[in-house]
């Protein structure tokens, strides 16, 4: 099978569902977050905001969206996040910078919050339905920009997943759902190939 690119795949899977847990960064030609006047983002990534969508402006790589909390309306920058007028999202505190220009949109946000992970509760809503079918315990884990790659073992078989960035260890035992299958898959930030691999849009921890 000729090389597919992961993004290429992750899209034949209905990956847009998701939103990516990686650090947000502003896009090419914005200021670095950590040189403007912004808060320091927290250890550990916790989704602590919640609120409505009001608008969604998308960009190369990112997705900048008005969110209504109570009385107040914010805009928030965040990496690419499939989410539309009307969802309810929760998000982490992120990083605050005020006077923000946008190269890419030709605009300045009096206020803006750079946030790490966006969850679309909606589409949590929705693929909460997904039966977890399959499970297994973790042998190893594969960090990529985005994606976490996960070997795990199924009774006296072994498998490798790609998932959307999860927090999983070896040793875990986790469920996922059935994915999609593919052969002779080459991963370019790896630098290596899968015999066969499995791209699920899901995968719960069910024990530590």
């Amino acid at each position: 099978m000729k090389p597919h690119s992961l993004a290429h795949t992750l899209a034949a899977v209905s990956f847009a569902a998701f939103s990516l847990a990686t650090h947000a960064a502003p896009p090419a030609g914005h200021p670095p977050v950590d040189n403007a006047s912004a808060t320091s983002r927290p250890a550990a990534t916790r989704l602590t905001q919640k609120g409505a969508v009001l608008n969604v402006i998308d960009a190369p790589g990112y997705t900048y969206i008005e969110v209504k909390q109570g009385g107040k309306k914010q805009w928030l920058a965040a990496q690419t996040v499939a989410v539309k007028k009307g969802d309810e999202i929760r998000f982490d505190d992120g990083a605050v910078m005020s006077n923000f220009y946008s190269k890419t949109l030709k605009r300045t946000f009096p206020k803006i919050t750079f946030v790490d992970q966006v969850t679309n509760d909606s589409a949590a809503s929705q693929l909460a339905a997904r039966r977890l079918t399959q499970m297994g315990s973790v042998l190893n884990v594969i960090d990529a920009p985005g994606y976490t790659y996960i070997e795990v073992k199924q009774g006296g078989k072994k498998q490798w997943l790609a998932a959307q960035t999860v927090a999983v260890k070896k040793g875990d035992a986790i469920r996922f759902d059935d994915g999609a299958a593919m052969g002779d898959f080459y991963s370019k930030s790896l630098k290596r190939s899968f015999p066969n691999i499995l791209f699920v849009s899901q995968v719960a921890v069910t024990r530590k």
